[in-house]
């Protein structure tokens, strides 16, 4: 496992339907980077056994993974109904509905932080959701911000799962704008809302981007790369 839980996400996935595939054990290894693999604590059926640093790499029935796995090769792999049963939140980590969320019920994933650091990575300003809300004749602050500067809290969930309360509410979104990010990717093939994604391809930077209907869009600048889809159903 390597980055961050919508990275984590991808690996484990693509490693369970191969596994399932070829009747193999699923191993997986501790995130080197950003804390552990929280799936099998928080998530129905994402368990898997820890990596044995024992086995050899040179046994031929050892296959072993290493990668980010964002492509459509891999999200070939498994389907939106497989990983909708492995991802699903246990009830004790469930969060309550929101009183205050009115119609339409929408939210917008604001991915800075880090990604600011990187000149080559597209950064979403906050104008571009401002434009696209009025788009679709809405006011930016008729949707629930998310913003890893300003998470939300439940305060029934401990310090290291406190991000599945933004998590969450993206999913719970009838209407959610994505940001450039592996987290809101995955908050989009889990729920049910209408997703709308900033076509970033040929751009970097902090800059102003459109928006398009659908989960679709590459989460890299860089041309060459195929843009990702949704799981098969």
């Amino acid at each position: 496992m390597q980055g961050r839980f919508g990275n984590n996400l991808f690996q484990y996935a693509t490693g369970r339907a191969l596994a399932e595939k070829y009747g193999a054990e699923l191993q997986v290894t501790k995130p080197s980077d950003h804390g552990p693999w929280i799936g099998p604590e928080v998530f129905e059926d994402a368990g898997a056994e820890p990596f044995n640093p024992k086995l050899s790499p040179r046994d031929p029935q050892i296959l072993s993974l290493r990668g980010y796995f964002q492509d459509p090769g891999s999200t070939a792999q498994y389907t939106r109904a497989q990983v909708r049963k492995w991802f699903s939140i246990k009830p004790e980590f469930r969060i309550e509905k929101r009183t205050d969320w009115a119609y339409p019920q929408a939210a917008y994933h604001l991915r800075h932080g880090d990604f600011k650091t990187e000149p080559s990575w597209c950064v979403v300003t906050e104008e571009s959701y401002r434009q696209f809300a009025a788009c679709m004749g809405l006011k930016l602050e008729q949707f629930v911000k998310v913003c890893g500067e300003t998470p939300h809290t439940d305060r029934k969930l401990p310090p290291h799962l406190q991000l599945m309360v933004d998590f969450q509410i993206l999913t719970r979104a009838n209407v959610l704008l994505r940001a450039n990010s592996t987290f809101s990717w995955w908050a989009a093939v889990l729920g049910n809302g209408s997703v709308y994604s900033p076509r970033v391809t040929g751009k970097t930077g902090l800059s102003f981007y459109i928006f398009e209907y659908g989960n679709h869009c590459s989460l890299l600048s860089d041309p060459s790369v195929p843009d990702m889809a949704n799981p098969p159903e």
